[in-house]
């Protein structure tokens, strides 16, 4: 049996890309040339710059890192209840993310943005008790039942202290900083959902529409 020409192979994509365009499209691709609409207008920009669906895959990638990353330190450090929980949160989240952006449906970002919503709210309530924590190192809140079994001498204790500001503000610090960074992953997913709502909007105006008449079809 003769092996088939690269010619012919390539005759052969381009006549299924034709036939079937939708199956073909790739999850960083905007244009489909298909469809009219307005692509690259100024609300389905982020910054100005960047596509929000070229952000939202960017999104994406990151948060995999992060989540890897993440698990790689949790399997060293030891695992909390906090972090077994997540976890299979972000995981559902992030299927979810990639099949929304592939099938480009709105519907299928929601468990991302509900899942970073968890996490924002989650970060910012240990911010502000690390932030209390730091500002008085002596409150139940913070490490005060840790102090109040030091019963040696005094500049241990005033080095407990210092020890404990010092992480506080750190800590802190650190879950300000995801609460920013995944503020920002949220935005830009949720202009993504709006893109993928006004862009189903113009395949639906774009169907024909059949109207029944006295026994007679106009399309």
């Amino acid at each position: 049996m003769p092996l088939p020409r690269i010619a012919d192979l390539n005759e052969m994509i381009n006549t299924r890309q034709k036939a079937d365009p939708q199956k073909m499209v790739q999850i960083w691709q905007v244009v489909r040339p298909e469809l009219p609409f307005d692509y690259y207008a100024k609300k389905y920009k982020f910054c100005g710059c960047s596509h929000v669906k070229i952000a939202a895959c960017t999104v994406l990638f990151v948060s995999l890192g992060m989540l890897v990353y993440r698990i790689i330190a949790t399997i060293w450090s030891g695992w909390a209840i906090m972090q077994i929980i997540m976890l299979p949160i972000e995981v559902i989240a992030l299927i979810a993310l990639f099949i929304g952006l592939k099938a480009e449906h709105p519907t299928a970002l929601l468990p991302y943005l509900l899942a970073k919503a968890l996490m924002i709210t989650f970060y910012a309530y240990y911010a502000i008790r690390y932030a209390i924590t730091a500002i008085n190192t002596d409150s139940e809140m913070g490490y005060g039942k840790e102090l109040k079994t030091k019963k040696d001498h005094t500049i241990e204790v005033f080095h407990t202290q210092m020890s404990v500001e010092s992480a506080s503000i750190f800590m802190t610090i650190s879950c300000l900083v995801r609460v920013v960074v995944y503020s920002i992953f949220f935005y830009i997913v949720y202009k993504c959902r709006h893109y993928f709502v006004d862009l189903q909007r113009a395949k639906r105006e774009k169907e024909p529409t059949v109207t029944y008449f006295s026994n007679q079809t106009f399309a």
